[in-house]
C-alpha cells in the first residue's frame, strides 16, 4: 500500500490489536526506513520496538519485550544492521521478508509464544 518497512509494522500490529492507525502515527514513521537514510538498525525492527510502546506501557514490561524481540531478530538474521541485512540477503525482496519475519517475531512477542 506505498508504506515504507517501519510503516508496514506499525500498520499490521495496529490492525491485529484494535490499535487506532491514524495519520499521525503513519507521519511519525515517514523517516524511519533504510536504516534511517543511513544504513543503520533496520527500520522493520524500529517499527515492532514502537509497535511494542503502542501496546505495553509498564515500563519494565516494555523493555523486556523490547529485549526479547532484538534477541529474536538477532538470532534469525545474525544482525540488526540494514546495510549488512541487505548485502546478506542477494535475493530479490530481502526487505520483504524481513518485514514478514520481523512481523511474526512481533506477534509471537507480544502473544508471548516461543519462537
Amino acid at each position: 500500500e506505498g508504506y515504507n518497512c517501519s510503516q508496514c509494522i506499525i500498520k499490521a500490529a495496529c490492525d491485529k490489536y484494535c490499535i487506532p492507525f491514524d495519520e499521525n502515527i503513519l507521519n511519525m514513521n515517514l523517516g524511519v526506513y533504510g536504516g534511517f537514510g543511513v544504513g543503520s538498525i533496520c527500520c522493520a525492527l524500529v517499527g515492532a520496538i514502537l509497535a511494542l510502546g503502542l501496546i505495553f506501557k509498564n515500563e519494565n514490561d516494555l523493555k523486556r519485550k523490547r529485549m526479547e524481540l532484538i534477541l529474536y531478530f538477532k538470532n534469525e538474521f545474525s544482525c540488526i544492521n540494514c546495510c549488512a541485512l541487505k548485502k546478506s540477503c542477494a535475493q530479490n525482496g530481502c526487505c520483504n521478508i524481513i518485514i514478514y519475519k520481523t512481523g511474526e517475531m512481533l506477534e509471537k512477542v507480544i502473544e508471548n509464544k516461543n519462537l
